[in-house]
């Protein structure tokens, strides 16, 4: 196992220093008093009328909701991505800004990149930085290398105009009497204001404010917290404080003898009256969410706590990870030494431009990592999710995010090393107007790897209610559902090896951040895979969507619980003995406590309610007979 690289805030070398003032001089540097003018239109610095400016803030979004310049943008992304050359303008724009007159507005600069214009202006500022060297504070973002990159990245993208950076930020800008008439004071803002990294499900602000938060902009300490650049710009940082706003219902119309085929778990959610079981389900997934928010907090703070001299005497804030979810690619719990981590994103954290979203990392423990690292296969955002280990239930699952060009080396690798006989593929490739994947089963070659699609069907979801194998093409007025590809993979540095056969299954009846109409088609899917793997459960199966997270976590928990239910109904049919019959009698719900056994694996899996009561219809449409729909 490679060693945990922690993160440190180290202090720069004399070099560093030098290169970095180098580097900033390039760059303007505006009095708070300068910035006003610009905002009054008046000339500065013998330049024209101002008839463009563009203000980037790049303090935290808590900070910058409660008091920030009029007309500016919040630019929130983690210091390591401003300072990236690899994360471009363009990647800034897709990523952190939601369509709408802001984003249109930060586009602008867009038509100053044909000739010299001294009458454009982009202004970045951050809460407190007063030279090229300040390093910003971990709870407050920002710095002389924040701001550098940001600038940097307008100048390689071709614009003309003049950049620049307000010495003293925020702070400065706050300390001017004059500058009350152009600062916004607003606790009030719809949840549509936050930027779509901060938006949850329609919380109202008060989801955002709480002692983990900074107020970065309205002052501040430096006391520890669990607020950084990187957790204020994650979904995790929402404070649930609206308590439950999503009630789904799941429907029971079970006769006394369908009844008799579910464990008791589903039996005692029948004897519920329909809104009380609603509730009761959305209970249980706020508590799921509420434990995820806690987890992270602590995270954060533990990261906090090592990357800063000033509290290296300050007991490290425990982060707990459960037996049942520890190191799930073995088949039995694992000790752990008293200053062992294994819910460190670091590895993550460092690989940003490996990550399709920037706000789902893996964690230590569970992160798949290669046998045999090379140049382009060094990390992959991918985690291994066992959900029933404890249950003596030992199959492991790969859970990633949908490859992209810069990862379809590391991708086509973990199929290599761990011989996977399955790939579900839980999206399309492009679904409302957005990519989703990219393609990377069509191709013929990347780096050692040699591909080729030996056959590809398309299955209607007639064909999967059949149960059978057709060879026959589906009907034209048949849609496909499901779209099996057979490839071969071939390593050229192992040419004595055989070439190891890998199915992929394209799901198509799947929309992001929902769920399919009924659990027919996924349970159809799900028993094709595993009559062509039949052979091969002991090798993990690989399950993607987009994020690799909401669908995906979603059909691991299907897949995972009702595979199980179904071979301890058979041993309950048997009157066998065995210590996971007592499972079929056993209060605890099932589904609800996998769920939170993943939670611990890989975060945000089963990312919505509506997800979670999706999984019990699917699990208990899975131990009805056939014939009933």
């Amino acid at each position: 196992m490679a060693p945990r690289i922690t993160p440190r805030l180290l202090s720069p070398t004399s070099s560093q220093v030098a290169a970095r003032t180098a580097d900033m001089k390039q760059y303007l540097s505006l009095d708070p008093e300068m910035l006003l003018k610009l905002l009054q239109k008046r000339p500065i610095l013998q330049h024209p009328i101002p008839e463009h400016v563009l203000i980037l803030d790049i303090r935290p979004t808590t900070a910058f909701v409660r008091a920030h310049l009029r007309d500016s943008t919040n630019v929130c992304a983690p210091t390591t991505l401003l300072r990236r050359s690899e994360f471009t303008i363009e990647r800034l724009e897709e990523q952190i800004l939601d369509e709408g007159p802001e984003k249109e507005t930060f586009q602008q600069w867009r038509s100053y990149t044909d000739a010299p214009s001294r009458t454009s202006w982009i202004v970045a500022l951050d809460t407190d930085s007063t030279k090229p060297t300040s390093i910003g504070r971990s709870s407050a973002g920002g710095g002389g290398p924040s701001l550098l990159g940001l600038l940097r990245k307008f100048d390689v993208a071709g614009y003309k105009g003049t950049l620049c950076w307000v010495r003293g930020g925020f702070h400065a800008i706050m300390a001017l009497a004059e500058s009350a008439e152009f600062i916004e004071h607003d606790t009030t803002k719809s949840p549509s204001y936050i930027p779509h990294a901060m938006r949850h499900r329609g919380l109202t602000l008060d989801a955002f404010r709480r002692a983990s938060t900074v107020d970065a902009g309205l002052g501040g300490t430096d006391r520890l917290q669990a607020a950084n650049p990187f957790f204020d710009n994650i979904r995790q940082n929402m404070e649930l404080s609206c308590g439950i706003t999503d009630i789904v219902p799941l429907d029971l119309d079970l006769d006394e003898a369908q009844l008799e085929r579910m464990p008791r778990f589903v039996r005692d959610l029948a004897k519920m009256e329909s809104s009380v079981r609603a509730r009761h389900l959305a209970e249980l997934f706020f508590s799921i969410e509420k434990s995820e928010q806690q987890r992270l907090q602590n995270i954060m703070q533990r990261h906090s706590q090592e990357s800063s001299s000033v509290h290296s005497k300050v007991p490290r804030a425990p982060v707990h990870v459960s037996q049942s979810a520890l190191f799930p690619l073995l088949p039995s719990a694992h000790e752990l030494s008293e200053d062992a981590f294994p819910l460190s994103i670091t590895a993550a954290l460092e690989r940003g431009h490996d990550h399709r979203y920037r706000n789902f990392w893996p964690f230590e423990h569970s992160r798949v990592k290669f046998e045999q690292p090379t140049k382009d296969a060094e990390y992959i955002n991918a985690s291994y999710v066992n959900p029933l280990r404890a249950w003596g239930d030992h199959h492991v699952y790969i859970a990633t995010q949908a490859p992209m060009p810069s990862t379809f080396g590391a991708f086509w690798r973990v199929v290599w090393e761990h011989k996977s006989p399955a790939i579900i593929m839980v999206a399309r490739e492009r679904e409302s107007g957005r990519l989703q994947c990219d393609d990377y089963w069509s191709l013929t070659r990347i780096g050692p790897f040699q591909m080729r699609i030996m056959s590809e069907r398309a299955i209607s979801q007639a064909e999967l209610d059949s149960r059978e194998d057709r060879a026959d093409s589906i009907s034209p007025h048949q849609a496909p559902v499901v779209l099996r590809r057979t490839i071969e993979l071939l390593h050229s540095q192992h040419p004595d090896e055989p070439a190891h056969i890998v199915r992929q299954y394209q799901f198509l009846a799947w929309p992001d951040h929902s769920v399919p109409d009924k659990p027919d088609s996924l349970l159809g899917l799900m028993r094709l895979v595993h009559a062509d793997t039949a052979s091969n459960r002991d090798t993990p199966t690989i399950v993607h969507c987009s994020a690799g997270i909401g669908r995906t976590g979603t059909h691991i928990l299907v897949d995972a619980v009702s595979t199980f239910l179904h071979r301890v109904r058979h041993l309950v049919d048997k009157e066998a003995t065995s210590p996971q019959v007592e499972y079929w009698e056993s209060p605890n719900d099932l589904i609800y406590e996998a769920l939170m056994v993943m939670r611990e694996q890989r975060m945000s899996t089963v990312e919505t309610v509506r997800q979670y009561v999706f999984a019990y219809k699917a699990v208990i449409a899975s131990l009805l007979p056939p014939s009933v729909p």
